[in-house]
Order: C-alpha cells, then structure tokens, then sequence
C-alpha cells in the first residue's frame, strides 16, 4: 500500500495541503492541465535547448544545465576507498553527458559513516578520490 504524502502548495495566494500526486502524465498537455487546474503559472516546453545552455555557478562554468546527483551506492571499499564498481559508475554518469556530475554521501570521519561500505575520504586514500575525479573528467572529455 502506497501512502499519500501531505504537500503545502500555494494556490491563488492561499496555503493549502494537499496529496502527493505520483507524476504519471501521459503528455505534456496532460501536464499543462493539471497545471493550470491549480491555477498556477508554470511554463512548459517541448524545446529543451535550455538545457544544453551553460550555467555560472560561482566563477565555474558548467557546459550544460544537466546534473547527476547519484544516490549512495554503499559500493565503497571497507577502509572507504572507492571500488571498480564506483570507478565504472562514476565513468557512466561522466560519459552521459550532464555538465555536473555530484559525487555521493561520502564521510569525513569514520565514526560518522552510515554503514560500512559508505565512502569515507581521509588522509590514507585522498589519491584514490583524485584518481575518480581524474577518470571522471577524462570519460567526460571522451563523449
């Protein structure tokens, strides 16, 4: 059984709650509809060009306005490092094309790890990160 989430929405400068709804649009004018039964001013396109535009963040240029923000594999080696399957996930997500590639949950202190196999970067395994950084931006200067 799938529970319904309670979610605030403003609708016509009132603040209501409201049920999750599951995003199951068959179209975009689907989408459009629902939209505008809420009365809301929400914008939609076919045309994603937006997105292949860069985006200043900071003094960074990012090539495009796709990011992938991967969940924690809890992939990481015992000591923390990361393992070939992290090396060949994160070369995935470089080749795909998105100009911001986040890394994930990743501890600062051993005692603070979640579980076992979380990333935990430290003094011992620094050049294995910088090596993940390096292949990253290799795969992605190869697409």
């Amino acid at each position: 059984m799938v529970q319904a989430e309670n979610v605030i929405t403003v609708n016509n400068g009132r603040i209501e709650m409201s049920e999750h709804k599951k995003f199951q649009y068959l179209s975009l004018e689907d989408l459009r509809q629902d939209v505008a039964s809420k009365g809301l001013n929400i914008p939609i396109s076919e045309n994603l060009d937006i997105l292949k535009r860069p985006v200043q963040i900071g003094n960074t240029i990012i090539s495009n306005r796709l990011a992938i923000h991967p969940m924690e594999g809890c992939d990481g080696m015992l000591d923390g490092r990361p393992d070939e399957l992290m090396f060949r996930r994160y070369d995935r997500f470089a080749r795909g094309g998105a100009g911001l590639l986040w890394v994930e949950a990743c501890a600062v202190a051993y005692e603070g790890r979640a579980n076992p196999r979380q990333l935990y970067i430290n003094k011992k395994n620094l050049d294995d990160f910088k090596k993940l950084v390096q292949n990253c931006i290799k795969a992605a200067q190869e697409e």
